[in-house]
C-alpha cells in the first residue's frame, strides 16, 4: 500500500481559492489533517514491523507463535525467519512429493532425494558438508512429520560429504562417511 506523506499540503492545495486568505481556516485544516497523517504513519509503521521480511525480535516471535514455531534459544532472526517460512509451507502441506522435497530441501539447506520404500513409507536423504546438531535435526524431524501424509512412515537420512554409497555396482562399496537417520534422534 503506497503511503501518502503529504496529506496536509494536499488538503491545503485542494481548498477552494476563496479561502486562500483565511489563515485560521487553513490552520484548522492543517491541525485536523495532521491527525490523519499521524494515524496513517503509525498504521503503516505497525504493518511494516509485522511483515515477515522485516520483522525483528519480539515482532518475529509473535509471527512464529502464530504459525506454531517458537524460537529456539540463541537462534538468530534470519535463521528463525527461514524456519517460519518453512513452517508456513509445512502447515499448508498436503503430502505431495514435491512439497515434501521442497520443505526437506529448505530445512536441510541442500538438495534432497526422495525414495519410495513400499506402499506407505518413504525416505528423504540429503548430504551436507558438516553435520547438523541433534537439536536442529530434531526440529527438522518435527517439521517433516507435519508434511508427510497421514498413515505414511518416513525416514530422514543425513549424509556428511563425502557420504558412503554404492556408486559403482561392479566396484563394490566405495569410501565415505556413514549417514545417520534423523527421524530416530
Amino acid at each position: 500500500m503506497p503511503q501518502i506523506t503529504d496529506h496536509i499540503q494536499r488538503s491545503l492545495d485542494n481548498m477552494l481559492s476563496q479561502f486562500d486568505d483565511s489563515p485560521k481556516l487553513r490552520e484548522l485544516v492543517s491541525i485536523l489533517v495532521s491527525q490523519a497523517q499521524d494515524l496513517e504513519d503509525t498504521t503503516i509503521e505497525v504493518l511494516d514491523e509485522r511483515l515477515l521480511d522485516v520483522a525483528e525480535g519480539v515482532q518475529l516471535d509473535a509471527i512464529g507463535k502464530l504459525v506454531g514455531r517458537d524460537r529456539i534459544a540463541g537462534e538468530s532472526d534470519d535463521d528463525y525467519r527461514t524456519f517460519i517460512r518453512v513452517e508456513i509451507e509445512a502447515n499448508r502441506a498436503d503430502g505431495r512429493i514435491y512439497v515434501i522435497c521442497s520443505v526437506g530441501s529448505k530445512l536441510a539447506g541442500a538438495p534432497v532425494m526422495y525414495t519410495r520404500r513400499g506402499q506407505a513409507h518413504y525416505s528423504v536423504q540429503w548430504e551436507v558438508a558438516t553435520p547438523q546438531t541433534v537439536a536442529f535435526l530434531q526440529e527438522v524431524n518435527r517439521v517433516m512429520r507435519k508434511v508427510r501424509p497421514a498413515g505414511v512412515g518416513h525416514e530422514l537420512i543425513e549424509g556428511v560429504s563425502p557420504a558412503f554409497r554404492l556408486d559403482d555396482p561392479l566396484a563394490g562399496l566405495d569410501l565415505g562417511k556413514p549417514a545417520r537417520r534423523v527421524d530416530v534422534l
